[in-house]
């Protein structure tokens, strides 16, 4: 989704959505799918960056989130989970 201006409940509801999603992934992956190397380390570490950055933006008032940042990390989460998918398929 992406989000504008006015931020809106609903749009909150759905940015925490989200995020929860993306916390559950990351204990999935880092439970049962750990990095094995550098290359996927880096990319898990990307990922828990993106979602805690995620975290602080929906942190704020409503009419303080930057929608513009809240959008970038949210494809930034997306991108980062496919890359690490990516990395571990691409060593089997």
């Amino acid at each position: 989704m992406a989000y504008r201006r006015p931020f809106t409940l609903q749009q909150r509801r759905e940015a925490m959505a989200a995020l929860r999603s993306y916390e559950k992934h990351r204990q999935l992956l880092r439970r049962s799918y750990p990095p094995s190397d550098r290359e996927e380390s880096a990319t898990y570490d990307q990922y828990v960056q993106a979602i805690e950055e995620m975290r602080q933006e929906l942190l704020r008032a409503d009419r303080t989130v930057r929608v513009e940042r809240l959008n970038r990390l949210d494809a930034e989460a997306r991108w980062l989970a496919t890359e690490y998918w990516r990395l571990r398929i691409g060593k089997q």
